[in-house]
């Protein structure tokens, strides 16, 4: 039987756009095994899932309690455009060594840049903008972000739209 760290990474392969036109880099999977940004069946406490899809496609996406249900149709459009989500740690992070765990994988994030060779990387949360900004560009991909994008957790829905929709709108992506 697979462990959950492979179905994580078979998800994640699962829905690799041929070419990636934007790669997000968000912290880390979450801790919960049943729940993960590219699993098709959660039920619950899937905020970026929610937020990115609802920043991406607003004039399409529409009531949460709809969408769930149709999250696998949700990811392959999201597989179609380009847009492919990756976490800066591939494990569930440690909250009290965030930073630190993100710097010790920041040769994996910049195999995987490598790897896909984006159009554009956009960073979520602010300790992975703060510390993979400067490797991002030092290794020559383009951040068209200016600041961090918060995670959309605990509160920071709107301050994660209003910021996801500033850097897609400076892509040319319409916030329509």
């Amino acid at each position: 039987m697979a462990s959950t760290a492979q179905l994580r990474q078979q998800a994640i392969q699962q829905y690799r756009p041929e070419q990636v036109r934007i790669l997000f880099v968000a912290e880390s999977p979450p801790s919960a095994p049943e729940r993960h940004f590219y699993f098709e069946h959660v039920t619950r406490a899937d905020t970026l899932w929610i937020e990115l899809t609802r920043a991406l496609y607003p004039a399409t996406f529409g009531e949460t309690r709809v969408e769930r249900p149709r999250k696998g149709a949700w990811l392959r459009t999201f597989q179609q455009d380009g847009y492919w989500l990756i976490e800066a740690v591939p494990d569930p992070i440690d909250k009290k060594r965030k930073e630190v765990q993100i710097a010790e994988h920041t040769g994996y994030v910049l195999d995987l840049l490598h790897a896909a060779q984006p159009e554009h990387v956009v960073l979520i949360a602010a300790p992975v903008w703060k510390i993979l900004q400067d490797p991002v560009r030092e290794a020559g991909f383009s951040l068209p972000q200016t600041l961090a994008i918060p995670f959309p957790g605990r509160g920071q829905q709107r301050r994660f739209r209003d910021a996801m929709t500033l850097t897609l709108q400076s892509l040319g992506i319409p916030n329509t």
